[in-house]
């Protein structure tokens, strides 16, 4: 007999041994017989769902017809918690659910649901077959959190705040003090950051050196561009991190330049980043691509570019935003990840000679409330340095701290930007 998954055996001995009941309760909140795994294990959890009083009396677990032995796991496994149990058993049901969404489609593929003959013969059209498949799967992957304490949630947020305390270990740094500062120590997981500019200011480039910043630290990294290709995002990011600008014209690198290339490419074959450059990218694509990500290998960090490119649903551009837009939150929330979504500003702005505001959001008012941090970039001025540009960052918007400015010199061949310091 193969052995059983501990935390079956710690949910069943919480249940068993809780005289206020709160373990049975919170197990048949959130657990079915089918979480548990062989006749045993559903046997008991059926029993003790039906007990009016707590599974507490050896006798009447002996009654059921079933080995007194099976009862002794409430003497090896009680005192752990039983949330984190049941979410373990959670967890486990989704990785079943999504391995039989896969298979289900393997044998789909197989038989030539795909096809065009199949959409003839059958009248399924392929596409809503194939999105069918991804719903299974995104659903199979949905977070089923279950209701803390305020005991439990007050000593997580005492947690967070100690961790901040000590340099912010519970967020992924940005790569400056002052940001950092902004933010209680960076990007925090769980939350959706956007990043908003005109075209041509630098939105792309600085969400592609948080990504830098996040790999060199070892943080696995999914950046989805609809914008750009793999190669080209990749390209900037090794401009940023050689120090070599990039160049058009034959002979345009030294020989030195060159072995400088080539070294960096190398140290960086093995950076966790993972690149999807689809142009027609759905957001159901998506939100798949994370979290298939996230079961293979862990997300530390989400960054789209940009919102507006996305294929949603909806019958206007407005309707479309809203709808991506509230799906990155969920996202961010369900994996517990940040996010960063790249997001166009009106094209008035240009003219008003103003700097921007979160009114000035494209397309969708939803991009601000679903938002936990909004930052608005901006030239500030005029560069000396035609190489180099000045650039403002407002922190418009920022749902667990303060607002603030500050600025960044953008050194454009290469990617690159400088330590900030306050804007005027």
């Amino acid at each position: 007999m193969s052995e059983p998954p501990l935390s079956e055996l710690g949910v069943l001995a919480s249940m068993m041994s809780d005289e206020t009941s709160r373990s049975s309760a919170l197990a048949m909140e959130h657990l079915t017989v089918d979480d548990f795994t062989g006749d045993i294990h559903q046997t008991l959890f059926e029993a003790c769902r039906n007990l009016t009083a707590p599974y507490g009396d050896l006798d009447v677990a002996i009654a059921t017809g079933l080995d007194a032995d099976c009862f002794r796991i409430a003497d090896m496994y009680t005192g752990g918690d039983v949330t984190r149990y049941i979410d373990l058993m959670i967890a486990a049901r989704q990785t079943r659910e999504v391995r039989a969404a896969l298979l289900r489609a393997t044998d789909l593929l197989t038989e030539g649901v795909a096809s065009e003959e199949y959409g003839k013969s059958e009248g399924k059209d392929p596409q809503a077959v194939i999105s069918g498949l991804i719903a299974s799967c995104s659903g199979a992957l949905a977070s089923r959190r279950h209701a803390v304490s305020c005991g439990v949630a007050v000593k997580s947020a005492l947690a967070d705040f100690m961790a901040t305390n000590e340099g912010g270990a519970n967020a992924l740094p940005t790569g400056f003090s002052r940001m950092d500062e902004l933010l209680g120590g960076g990007f925090k997981s769980g939350t959706i950051t956007i990043l908003a500019a005109r075209p041509g200011v630098g939105k792309s480039a600085l969400a592609l050196w948080f990504t830098l910043q996040a790999a060199k630290s070892g943080k696995n990294t999914a950046f989805i561009s609809l914008e750009m290709s793999a190669t080209e995002c990749a390209g900037r990011i090794l401009c940023a991190q050689s120090g070599q600008r990039r160049v058009y014209s034959k002979g345009g690198y030294s020989p030195q330049s060159i072995v400088e290339l080539h070294d960096t490419a190398t140290s960086m074959r093995s950076w966790p980043i993972r690149f999807k450059d689809d142009a027609e990218d759905s957001i159901d694509s998506i939100v798949a691509f994370v979290q298939r990500e996230s079961i293979e290998r862990g997300v530390d960090l989400v960054v789209v570019d940009y919102l507006q490119l996305v294929n949603a649903p909806g019958e206007s551009p407005n309707q479309c935003v809203s709808y991506a837009s509230r799906a990155f939150k969920k996202l961010s929330m369900q994996q517990d990840v940040p996010v960063i979504v790249l997001s166009q500003l009106n094209r008035n702005l240009e003219t008003s000679g103003r700097a921007p505001a979160l009114s000035d959001l494209r397309d969708s008012g939803s991009i601000e409330q679903d938002a936990d941090i909004v930052m608005l970039l901006s030239r500030s001025g005029e560069s000396d340095n035609p190489d180099t540009d000045d650039i403002c960052v407002h922190v418009a918007k920022n749902r667990n701290g303060p607002g603030g400015k500050l600025s960044l010199t953008f050194d454009k061949p290469f990617g690159r930007f400088s330590q900030p310091t306050r804007c005027n």
